[in-house]
């Protein structure tokens, strides 16, 4: 969090900084915190992916998983490589009652070496 604070101080409004930072207060459970955060950097850079994975993110911690597939669809749709996304889609899914869509998407993440997705894959697909 230092680190991502000082880059702030040199750049502030910074897209991707602020994401970051953002993901930090999801890791550490400050959801309005992060919010805040994320909903800035897409404000800033609407084409940004991996904070709509993060916004996902949230709305998966707060319950909203048809919320959160749509921002996770999002992020696929940016076409970067964002680390873990189809896990998370996958997860949103399986929260949300649908274990066959989940299994899809854990699929796909397997494929990329998504160790959480493989793990999900193993235990809950066949």
């Amino acid at each position: 969090m230092a680190e991502v604070n000082r880059a702030l101080d040199v750049v502030p409004n910074e897209p991707y900084f602020l994401n970051n930072r953002g993901f930090i207060y999801l890791e550490m459970d400050s959801l309005e915190l992060a919010l805040k955060d994320i909903n800035q950097s897409i404000l800033i850079n609407p084409e940004n992916g991996w904070a709509y994975r993060n916004k996902g993110i949230y709305m998966i911690k707060k319950g909203e998983f048809a919320l959160a597939v749509d921002l996770l669809d999002r992020a696929i749709q940016s076409g970067e490589f964002i680390d873990e996304l189809y896990y998370f889609v996958g997860d949103a899914y399986y929260k949300n009652g649908d274990t066959s869509q989940a299994c899809n998407y854990w699929r796909q993440g397997a494929q990329i070496n998504e160790q959480r997705s493989q793990q999900m894959l193993d235990q809950y697909c066949d």
